[in-house]
C-alpha cells in the first residue's frame, strides 16, 4: 500500500492569480487490471493551493492518476502522474 500526497496550485492562465474555492477531482486507476482507488481526500491549504491524497492498495503500475481542478469562470487544469508501487 502507498499513500500518495500531491500538492497542486490552481492559477488563472494569463494573470497567474491563485484561484480559491476550486473543485479538485483526483482519480487513480491501474493500467494492467481493473483496479481503482476509493480512498481519496482533498484538502484546501488556502491561497489556491490544494493537497490530494490517494491510497493505492495494490503493487503495480498506477499510470492513470489524474488531478483536475475546476472553478466557475476559469479554465480547468489537469495534471497526470505516473507511479509504480513496489
Amino acid at each position: 500500500m502507498l499513500l500518495l500526497r500531491h500538492m497542486v496550485s490552481y492559477r488563472q492562465k494569463y494573470t497567474h492569480r491563485l484561484i480559491e474555492q476550486a473543485q479538485v477531482l483526483p482519480n487513480a486507476r491501474m493500467t494492467n487490471m481493473s483496479m481503482v482507488t476509493n480512498q481519496i481526500q482533498v484538502e484546501s491549504l488556502g491561497h489556491g493551493t490544494y493537497v490530494a491524497q490517494l491510497q493505492l492498495d495494490m503493487a503495480g503500475p498506477w499510470e492513470e492518476i489524474s488531478i483536475e481542478a475546476h472553478a466557475d469562470g476559469f479554465e480547468p487544469i489537469a495534471k497526470n502522474l505516473f507511479v509504480q508501487v513496489e
